[in-house]
């Protein structure tokens, strides 16, 4: 079962090591768990951070697209910077769905946005994001909201 659900990644160390651990803690013998005893966490689905109503990562890119067309008013003209402007959500159901233009155009925005900057630079960006910017929501930084 494990091995159908991880059937899209690529063979290696880390896809082995998961399915040897899950195979080990799931079947008779000295690693066995007991079900009631196993826990599961998952990144991206609510169960380690708040993502309602989008998740932080969201909260990052449109706070950086936004001062980016502040800084750059061309930019309006294209997606999804135009989508942010107009508040087009429909624009962003298209990330939801895979939309080929959508997603093509929210890589073209990283790209764009963090072209030639140094992980210490993408760092400190993040860092004063973090320290700075209260989840609309609850009105709390972010880090309140790990579970």
């Amino acid at each position: 079962m494990v091995a159908v659900a991880l059937a899209s990644w690529k063979d290696g160390p880390a896809k082995q090591a998961i399915l040897g651990f899950v195979e080990s803690v799931t079947r008779a013998g000295p690693s066995f768990v007991e079900p009631a005893d196993r826990v599961a966490a998952f990144d991206n689905d609510g169960t380690l951070w708040v993502e309602k109503p989008a998740p932080p990562q969201y909260d990052f890119l449109l706070r950086a697209w936004s001062a980016a067309v502040k800084d750059v008013p061309s930019l309006a003209s294209r997606q999804p910077y135009k989508a942010i402007v107009e508040h087009d959500e429909e624009f962003f159901t298209g990330l939801v769905t895979q939309d080929p233009k959508v997603v093509a155009s929210l890589e073209g925005a990283v790209a764009r946005s963090w072209a030639g900057t140094t992980p210490e630079v993408f760092d400190a960006q993040v860092r004063q994001w973090v320290d700075t910017v209260k989840q609309p929501k609850f009105g709390v930084g972010y880090t309140t909201l790990v579970y």
